[in-house]
């Protein structure tokens, strides 16, 4: 009697775990077989990183979900744009007294333009004293660019003392003639865009190419070829 009932209860464990084996196979392989274009429900994303000791819990964990790791982003990147941005100083020019010989020579050597010193600059104010004084702003400087053409095309001289001084190429010139403020500051915004690499402008009637090496004057204006 005792090994029937030992018999009944084996046969249904056996039973039990048959069925329940079969179930478990057929989920497993429904799920195997589920379609690519049905999209599998998936967990929010979040982000885990240790969270303040609490209660002298120094081992917790704070779970941030996307919506507040999203919020985080934010207030980073408003703390970033508070940040104050120093404005890059302005290139050196002339103008400015706070500038050296050197580095202006490093500027004019970065672009491979010839250095033009202090007492160049004086020579070509005294040029164009003589050759455009009473003209234009826009004129005068097409007197400076005429000797910067010059000197890069360099069949006039080795540089702006030769090419400002040799007999007949500046006629106006004059030793004696005052380098005056203004004429100065015409001087000085010309050679320092010629040493920035800058080519030399077009001023409509006067200079219509910006290569001009040449000028001939009719007792108020010049024009340059």
């Amino acid at each position: 009697m005792k090994h029937e009932r030992t018999w009944a209860i084996a046969r249904t464990w056996a039973f039990d775990v048959a069925v329940y084996g079969s179930l478990l196979a057929m989920s497993l392989s429904a799920m195997r077989y589920i379609p690519a274009s049905v999209e599998r429900p998936r967990p929010t994303p979040a982000y885990v990183e240790p969270a303040p000791a609490a209660h002298g819990d120094a081992g917790a964990l704070l779970i941030l979900t996307a919506a507040d790791t999203e919020a985080r982003l934010q207030r980073y990147e408003a703390d970033v744009m508070a940040i104050p941005v120093e404005t890059p100083s302005p290139a050196p020019t002339a103008n400015n007294p706070d500038v050296t010989d050197e580095e202006r020579n490093l500027l004019a050597k970065a672009v491979n333009k010839p250095y033009v010193t202090d007492e160049e600059r004086d020579l070509l104010a005294k040029a164009v004293y003589g050759e455009a004084r009473g003209c234009s702003r826009d004129e005068q400087a097409l007197v400076v660019w005429t000797a910067l053409n010059r000197l890069d095309d360099g069949r006039f001289g080795k540089d702006i003392t030769a090419i400002i001084t040799h007999p007949g190429q500046f006629a106006g010139y004059r030793a004696k003639y005052p380098v005056t403020d203004e004429i100065l500051s015409v001087v000085n915004d010309a050679v320092d865009a010629y040493e920035r690499g800058e080519t030399a402008p077009v001023c409509p009637p006067y200079a219509t190419k910006s290569d001009y090496k040449y000028f001939n004057g009719d007792s108020r204006h010049n024009y340059f070829r």
